[in-house]
């Protein structure tokens, strides 16, 4: 996944944030209520993929718990 190290990840917050266009960063937002990761890839504005975190609350979760290398 070449486009997943391109540009900066951000993580946006809960399922109500809104994937940027144009700006080829990743952006991952989270549902609390589903415990689904939603991650945009590319910047293209679309999901492209998806990760349950079991036992995850959005409160707890920010920026740091990721690191993408």
């Amino acid at each position: 996944m070449d486009e997943f190290t391109a540009g900066n990840f951000l993580f946006l917050g809960d399922e109500n944030s809104f994937f940027s266009d144009g700006d080829d960063n990743a952006e991952a937002r989270f549902n609390d209520l589903t415990k689904v990761l939603e991650v945009d890839t590319n910047g293209d504005t679309v999901g492209d993929m998806e990760i349950t975190l079991s036992n995850v609350v959005h409160a707890t979760l920010d920026e740091t718990d990721f690191m993408v290398t």
